[in-house]
């Protein structure tokens, strides 16, 4: 009896201590968000991977014997519970960003050396979880970009509705807010393309809140690989002056109707990703057509050359996809017109050797296909952008109405 008794009482010393482990807050993370984001991503019986990138690596061989002598080079580990992801945060906090993979691994793997590595997209076997990135554009956003930020995901709720769907839940990522959708897993072995079906559903809210999103000075992360990784909740980057990253949740709710939603896609082909042209009609020569409107349109020929935008991305991807929006907007319909143009525009993301023929055919296809939004949806978009104009006309008094 006094051997029970005693056990007992050990075992509720190691409850108190994992409950005041969790509790622990620091300027660095909450060890409580860590672990509640964490079982959150639902990755029971396979291994979470876990990266920490220090905030002075420098990429590239020429800078090997810097990052050697330094130890800046990333952590790699693979968690299978709460304490293994808690320890890895407390370990490699402050210098280093912290990011768990959104989908779980099938087992740690290794070089042949026996170094822990990172999984590759083909060795991820199940996608369990939508993301929608949604980023604010300026290095240092305002208050007042939070703010409006925060106003526009509160009107996204139809988008989710009229398809059926749950509404996803959000969450702070310091530099925007991330839409997280939990669906029971879907085997990438049966499903290969998986992938380009989470490319595509993100596309489909890209297209149809653009108007806003540009007003917002914000754009949705096009990045939709199985091997994705966010920072962790309950964290934040090295050095950055912001809150704590946090999930809105506590209990994850799969969503079968979203799972649906992916397997049902059409239009999706092994060479194009999202799009719907094959890659080959991307042609060499820019359409006798366009060369006649380069010479007559100042807009179309300002977007070509990469100028004239005073918001939203300046990226030179921003700008292809202003001149294939600007295109379609006056009447281009052929997706190889538009993807040769965006193909061949000076310092475009293709020219730069940034992108490859999937984004073209990417590009191309959400300029010309973007879908008339229901009544629900249309009544949303009308409210937002009363507010967007007026957030704007504020900040920049001397442009008029936009």
């Amino acid at each position: 009896m006094r051997w029970v008794i005693d056990l007992g009482k050990i075992y509720i010393e190691e409850r108190s201590e994992e409950v005041s482990m969790q509790n622990k807050v620091t300027e660095h993370y909450d060890l409580g968000e860590v672990v509640k984001s964490y079982r959150w991503l639902g990755h029971e019986g396979g291994y979470t991977e876990l990266n920490a990138y220090h905030k002075e690596y420098k990429p590239g061989q020429e800078n090997k014997e810097h990052n050697t002598k330094n130890k800046l080079y990333p952590k790699i580990w693979y968690a299978r519970d709460s304490s293994e992801v808690v320890r890895f945060v407390e370990l490699y906090h402050p210098d280093r960003m912290l990011c768990y993979g959104l989908n779980p691994r099938p087992q740690a793997f290794k070089t042949p050396s026996g170094y822990t590595r990172s999984a590759t997209e083909q060795e991820i076997e199940y996608a369990q979880n939508l993301l929608t990135d949604i980023d604010l554009l300026p290095k240092e956003p305002t208050a007042a970009h939070f703010d409006a930020l925060r106003s526009f995901l509160r009107y996204t709720d139809p988008f989710f509705q009229d398809l059926g769907l749950e509404v996803p839940r959000r969450a702070y990522s310091g530099h925007g807010y991330h839409l997280l959708s939990p669906f029971p897993p879907i085997a990438a072995g049966e499903v290969p393309d998986i992938s380009k079906r989470l490319a595509r559903f993100q596309d489909e809210f890209r297209i149809a809140f653009k108007e806003e999103l540009d007003a917002l000075e914000a754009r949705v992360d096009s990045t939709a690989d199985l091997r994705r990784m966010v920072k962790i909740y309950g964290t934040r980057k090295p050095d950055a002056d912001v809150p704590l990253s946090r999930l809105y949740a506590t209990r994850r709710k799969e969503d079968p109707s979203l799972r649906q939603y992916l397997l049902d896609m059409t239009g999706l082909n092994s060479s194009s990703g999202a799009g719907t042209q094959p890659p080959a009609a991307f042609g060499g020569e820019l359409p006798a057509r366009f060369l006649e409107l380069l010479g007559k349109d100042k807009v179309t020929r300002a977007l070509w050359e990469g100028r004239g935008k005073a918001r939203g991305d300046t990226s030179a991807s921003g700008y292809d996809a202003s001149l294939a929006w600007r295109l379609a907007g006056i009447g281009y319909t052929d997706l190889g017109d538009i993807g040769t143009i965006v193909k061949l525009r000076p310092n475009g993301s293709y020219q730069k050797g940034r992108k490859g023929e999937d984004y073209l055919a990417r590009t191309a296809r959400n300029a010309v296909t973007k879908p008339k939004g229901t009544p629900a949806q249309e009544e949303v978009a009308k409210e937002v952008l009363t507010g967007f104009r007026a957030f704007l006309d504020k900040k920049y008094p001397d442009e008029g109405q936009q």
